[in-house]
């Protein structure tokens, strides 16, 4: 599961409509894309691997087109590919929200 934070109004550019998450096999994996309509904040990543490494980014989009991709988070799946290896969940700063109030994405 992948979860991110609200972003804030004033941080938009406009009306978030989707957010799109990519994520792939490392190394040298095909991206795969998940698309999902706001205001919905997470996802079900699928077709993950065990014993792999995955980066997996998020970016909002709204009518004024893409915003800033946020930086790649790798998370490793265990061998029940229900976990991710070591910890339960992690998190990166993203660059959707303004420094002042950083969103943070969230891996579970």
């Amino acid at each position: 599961m992948v979860e991110w934070g609200y972003v804030p109004p004033a941080d938009q550019n406009g009306i978030i409509l989707s957010y799109t998450i990519t994520y792939l096999a490392l190394p040298g994996g095909s991206p795969q894309i998940k698309l999902v309509n706001a205001p919905t904040t997470k996802a079900t990543l699928t077709g993950l691997n065990e014993l792999t490494n995955y980066s997996v980014t998020v970016f909002a989009s709204t009518v004024k087109g893409d915003g800033n991709v946020s930086e790649p988070l790798t998370i490793r799946i265990d061998e029940d590919s229900n976990k991710l290896g070591r910890a339960r969940s992690r998190e990166v700063p993203s660059v959707l929200a303004s420094e002042g109030d950083p969103l943070t994405v969230i891996f579970k």
